[in-house]
């Protein structure tokens, strides 16, 4: 799997923080209200400072089916799934994915 990277910024996690977790600009994991700053590359607990992808590609994880294009929201557990009603998205899927796999997305500017 594959990311490309066009823009990674610094946040200081607020609390535990996964690797490819969707996060907010206050360093938590992102919920489908949140308006997410990007996407975290590697773990983190509170205080560590973490690389976020803000542009570009990333690898989330998933936690329901999804098809290449459909928008994706954050979930609130570090993983995102797919958007509903008038929910704004951050992402959308590059490729087709099952349940609880990890698969690369294209981060949409908010």
């Amino acid at each position: 799997m594959q990311a490309r990277s066009i823009f990674v910024d610094t946040i200081i996690a607020t609390a535990a923080i996964s690797e490819y977790a969707p996060v907010t600009f206050g360093g938590a994991l992102a919920t489908a209200a949140s308006i997410v700053k990007g996407v975290a590359q590697t773990s983190a607990v509170a205080g560590d400072a973490v690389a976020v992808t803000v542009l570009g590609t990333s690898q989330v994880f998933i936690t329901e089916n999804v098809a290449a294009g459909d928008l994706l929201v954050p979930d609130g557990t570090g993983k995102a799934r797919k958007a509903v009603d008038a929910e704004v998205g951050f992402a959308r899927a590059n490729r087709n994915g099952v349940v609880g796999t990890r698969i690369e997305v294209m981060l949409l500017p908010r």
